[in-house]
């Protein structure tokens, strides 16, 4: 990414780059009744563009170094004729290797205009060696679909699922009131479908009314 000029903190910001790197595979088990894929991956950024809160406005900056890196796996399973297992899981690991001068939370901004009479704004924090926002460390799908041909041309689907998610941050500055728990959440959906192309479904979204 090209660098830039910040309008709030009338300061310049460099350009973003990456080192990447991704190694995967595709194969058909069990006589192609499975098919299964996975990935590893790593990224390394250099000077990573990040918008902050500072107080007043949303500030881009650059955060020095990060690295992210982890292992993704999906698949599906054809149990039986009318019956299919599939899902998706994947690790991720990614975290500041150097960020000294992050934005405060609101609670350390605070207490440092309190400690020195400067504004909230100039107080700085170091992130290095935490993790990034929106970074859990074990996210995935996993469903259970089951299909039926009925009379007179339609075809019956009924799947439910689950999608799950480790905690992690929202906020930029890793503050505690935005951290998201673990959570899970249960779907399903039932669809009749007619060889014409038409299809009514009922579906059901987070049915044990996880909040999130």
């Amino acid at each position: 990414k090209s660098g830039g000029f910040d309008f709030e903190s009338g300061g310049e910001f460099e350009e973003e780059t990456v080192d990447a790197w991704e190694a995967g595979l595709k194969t058909r088990l069990a006589g192609g009744s499975v098919e299964l894929s996975a990935s590893i991956f790593r990224s390394d950024f250099s000077d990573l563009q990040v918008a902050a809160w500072n107080g007043t406005a949303f500030v881009t900056s650059n955060a020095a170094e990060a690295q992210t890196q982890g292992i993704e796996i999906d698949g599906r399973w054809q149990i039986a004729d009318s019956w299919m297992l599939s899902g998706a899981v994947g690790f991720l690991d990614a975290e500041y290797d150097d960020f000294p001068a992050a934005v405060c939370t609101a609670a350390q901004q605070s207490q440092h205009a309190a400690d020195t009479g400067l504004p909230p704004a100039t107080c700085t924090q170091d992130l290095s060696g935490k993790s990034l926002q929106f970074s859990p460390d074990w996210a995935g799908t996993l469903n259970l679909e089951y299909f039926t041909a009925l009379n007179s041309g339609l075809n019956l689907t009924a799947i439910v699922g689950v999608d799950f998610s480790d905690s992690y941050y929202t906020a930029l500055d890793l503050d505690p009131h935005s951290e998201q728990d673990s959570f899970a959440k249960l779907n399903t959906r039932l669809q009749l479908a007619g060889e014409a192309g038409w299809s009514v479904a009922l579906v059901g979204k987070n049915l044990t009314d996880e909040e999130t």
